[in-house]
């Protein structure tokens, strides 16, 4: 059941999330790309040999076509770790709207800071000892950080980010977040 003070309900959830509302949407995005207003270009020459790609590459990794749901959420889950649990735990005592709002901050915060770490860079997570590295080293470790309050709007609130915060924020605090593995062993 949602708030009643938010500003949705669940028709308008369902019609957002419509493949109906995706598909027209993305017919309108494609076609103001097309029209050379935006910042983006289609080629639409290339499509054929993109969309043959991409069906090889999902036959070759997934076999039985059982392709795995992907998010950012799922990285925080890397290895078989409930760290989503974690961060329950340290949001209990917000309410649902704030509990929202947190995860919100924490997904946006993670997407931007994960520019590609490479095949060299990984992190050590000291909780579980166990070594991630890409993308989903990058999740766990600003979901480490933000868990521990390095993005906080105020002391009061851990789970919150706020732009000043991260402004704000020491080079070897960040150098001590996404430390390469070699440097702490």
């Amino acid at each position: 059941m949602i708030d009643s003070h938010m500003p949705f309900n669940q028709k308008a959830l369902e019609e957002i999330f419509a493949p109906s509302r995706i598909r027209s949407q993305s017919l309108r995005l494609q076609k103001y790309c097309v029209s050379g207003k935006g910042h983006f270009a289609i080629c639409e020459e290339v499509i054929p040999e993109i969309v043959a790609y991409v069906n090889q590459v999902i036959e070759f990794r997934y076999p039985n076509g059982q392709i795995p749901y992907h998010s950012r959420f799922s990285h925080f889950q890397v290895g078989g770790v409930d760290r989503l649990a974690y961060l329950e735990k340290n949001l209990n005592g917000l309410d649902r709207l704030e509990k929202v709002r947190a995860k919100i901050d924490l997904v946006m915060v993670s997407v931007l800071l994960d520019a590609g770490a490479g095949s060299q860079w990984q992190f050590f997570e000291t909780e579980t000892g166990k070594v991630v590295a890409r993308s989903e080293g990058l999740a766990v470790a600003s979901l480490d950080m933000f868990i521990k309050g390095a993005f906080r709007a105020s002391l009061k609130q851990n789970c919150r980010l706020m732009a000043e915060a991260c402004c704000t924020s020491q080079r070897s605090d960040w150098n001590l977040a996404f430390k390469f593995l070699s440097e702490i062993l």
